[in-house]
């Protein structure tokens, strides 16, 4: 069982964690959704979906991107 054997399942992250917080980094500088997601070669929903993430996360107290 590859679970059991601690491997990884489902769909691997379009942006890496580094790419991420780049993303949150430029939405804040004011880089419109698609062009981020033109520039990470991406979807403009992946970006809108890390952006709700993140104000989710701020919204309880984690730091976002995390």
């Amino acid at each position: 069982n590859a679970r059991a054997q601690g491997a990884k399942l489902g769909r691997h992250e379009s942006l890496t964690q580094h790419e991420q917080l780049e993303v949150l980094d430029l939405l804040d500088q004011g880089v419109s959704v698609p062009k981020l997601a033109r520039d990470f070669e991406t979807s403009r929903q992946t970006i809108v979906r890390l952006r709700t993430k993140a104000k989710e996360a701020i919204s309880i107290g984690l730091k976002p991107g995390l």
